[in-house]
């Protein structure tokens, strides 16, 4: 059976052994993403949680924000992007699935719950040992010819 008689509908009716790693159904694309508003969500931990993050700041203490794909899936990118900004946040750590979904994101434009794990993660671990070394290289280069200069 050839690519071409496989369409995206009957793409879940093939096993995982047998559906091409080239279909693909994006269920999330980046515009999920929410824009920065005020919002009125409250909960009583807010404040303690609030004020130990301002104390952590004004001591120059670590602040470790850790989440999974799930925060990345709800579109909070820009929240978590001002809060670094904004010094309220020194460290993000993330499942992987969140590496994942942020990469893809990132790079496509798209994501999905339906994906095979280990072709993703291939797919994404080569490119970003790609991009670490094309970056080596660039660095490399810059500190070889400032020196030369």
């Amino acid at each position: 059976m050839g690519q071409s008689s496989l369409s995206l509908k009957n793409c879940f009716k093939l096993s995982k052994q047998t559906r091409p790693p080239q279909i693909r159904i994006h269920d999330l694309d980046i515009s999920i993403i929410k824009e920065l508003q005020e919002n009125s969500f409250s909960h009583p931990s807010f404040d303690t949680i609030a004020a130990n993050i301002k104390n952590a700041k004004k001591t120059g203490a670590a602040i470790i924000l850790m989440l999974g794909g799930h925060v990345v899936r709800s579109g909070t990118q820009r929240y978590i992007i001002d809060l670094m900004e904004q010094g309220y946040i020194t460290c993000l750590a993330m499942n992987g699935s969140g590496v994942i979904h942020d990469f893809e994101l990132a790079l496509i434009g798209a994501t999905t719950w339906r994906c095979f794990a280990l072709i993703i993660w291939n797919r994404c671990l080569c490119c970003i040992v790609q991009k670490i070394r094309m970056n080596a290289e660039l660095l490399a280069n810059l500190i070889i010819t400032s020196r030369l200069a």
